[in-house]
């Protein structure tokens, strides 16, 4: 389930195949209207689809000129990341917010 408080998103619950389907469709539409952080510190439990779909949230902020920014980032998330080869990907979404330099050169 996607909650919007705080102007964040806070995902809570599974994010597992089971899930994923109706939460990549549906974040992506309230990604436009919450602003462009989402917390992760609610979730209960998560799979490889649960990385596909932060991968197209970003593809989503950036294609209108945002950057996502992750907060609290499960560490088998990040190994999940490391593993498929795209944790640079993932370490600039959890970069602190003023730490952006390296980022805005990038794109």
């Amino acid at each position: 389930m996607i909650v919007v408080r705080e102007g964040s998103l806070f995902i809570e619950g599974p994010m597992t195949q089971a899930t994923v389907g109706q939460m990549l469709y549906e974040g992506a539409g309230l990604l436009a209207q919450a602003g462009y952080t989402l917390d992760l510190s609610a979730v209960t439990a998560m799979d490889s689809t649960a990385l596909a779909v932060l991968v197209a949230w970003m593809r989503c902020a950036n294609a209108s000129g945002e950057r996502l920014r992750v907060l609290n980032l499960p560490g088998t998330l990040s190994a999940l990341a490391d593993l498929y080869g795209i944790d640079d990907l993932l370490n600039e979404a959890t970069a602190p917010a003023d730490d952006l330099t390296h980022v805005l050169d990038r794109h």
